[in-house]
């Protein structure tokens, strides 16, 4: 697979007649149509040992994409790229060639293709105080929500990792996922022509697989419309051969979830003992006062330097990028 997070230059990509590379840099201008301007900062909404365990060792877990809190969430991409097969098939009722190809997609994406991803999820907000958040993520009372310097997280990212906000938009997760339909109806007719390969053999051995990649590209960035309120931004981190020895486990309430620690560093560069962390809030609780002073040691234990204030001057005047804001959450705890 070419590497889909870099472009190909516009004076070899004309000369490219292989249609398995020109269907590989098509998926990289799908995904391209993703990208957005980062925020000025990107919140992470974690528990009390989730804010210990990065601060202390200034890693943030990503997590293995069937081991997310809804595991539907790649197969909603699937199903729409179900869906535009099927449409394709159902207007190529003669075209016996164009059936067998659109039966066998259509087959290949039943399965949940989440459980063997080498896909590994970090995921932030661009919202800083938010109900539904301090509820899903943080655990109740007791959550906190870290804030990153976009720019810090993307710099430390290798080659073939990304940070891409999520898409909400039906029509637009539709029309995404009709045109990676057209390019993979394109690399089988001429790929097949190309090749001289067996239909059935080239089906399954190059244009399945073809596709299966294509959707860990972008399928984890779809999302049912229904979460849009949590404007999700997500970092995707590939596994590669070689990183079993990094994996964490840990045993979620209904299953064993796996783990791939980020650390975010520069490549190259000497490690630092830091994320680039600008800010810290702690969500509605009994104790507000208590767990601010808590985090403020807590961050001053690995010398960041810190700055307790109140969440609404940050919102008005901005949160500075210097330092470490700590605050509480402007929402009322409310007790169980």
């Amino acid at each position: 697979m070419v590497d889909a997070s870099a472009p190909l230059p516009p004076d070899l990509k004309q000369f490219l007649v292989d249609p398995k590379l020109l269907f590989e840099y098509a998926v990289w201008d799908l995904r391209q149509r993703l990208q957005h301007p980062l925020p000025n900062i990107l919140w992470h909404y974690t528990s009390g040992p989730g804010l210990i365990g990065i601060v202390e060792t200034a890693t943030l877990w990503a997590t293995q994409v069937s081991c997310l809190n809804d595991q539907s969430e790649i197969m909603h991409a699937a199903g729409l790229l179900r869906e535009q097969f099927d449409r394709r098939l159902q207007e190529n009722l003669d075209d016996e060639a164009d059936r067998y190809f659109f039966a066998r997609a259509i087959e290949s994406l039943t399965p949940n293709l989440s459980l063997t991803s080498d896909l590994y999820i970090a995921s932030f907000s661009e919202k800083e105080d938010n109900l539904g958040q301090w509820r899903a993520y943080g655990g109740g009372e007791g959550g906190y929500v870290v804030g990153f310097n976009p720019q810090g997280i993307q710099f430390g990212l290798e080659t073939g990792h990304f940070v891409l906000p999520v898409v909400y938009d039906r029509e637009t997760q539709r029309q995404i996922m009709s045109d990676l339909a057209g390019e993979a109806h394109r690399l089988y007719r001429e790929g097949m022509e190309y090749s001289g390969a067996d239909p059935h053999d080239y089906i399954v051995n190059t244009v399945m697989p073809q596709i299966r990649e294509s959707l860990s590209w972008i399928g984890p960035f779809f999302k049912h419309e229904a979460f849009e309120a949590e404007r999700e931004w997500r970092v995707a981190w590939r596994f590669t051969a070689g990183e079993e020895s990094k994996l964490k486990f840990r045993q979620a309430k209904n299953l064993l979830a796996r783990y791939l620690p980020l650390d975010f560093q520069r490549v190259g560069s000497v490690r630092s003992d830091k994320l680039p962390i600008v800010s810290v809030g702690v969500g509605p609780c009994r104790f507000p006062g208590v767990s601010i002073n808590s985090v403020e040691a807590l961050m001053k234990s690995k010398e960041y330097p810190v700055e307790t204030t109140w969440l609404a001057r940050l919102q008005t005047d901005g949160f500075p990028m210097d330092r470490v804001s700590i605050w509480d959450s402007r929402i009322p705890y409310q007790s169980p």
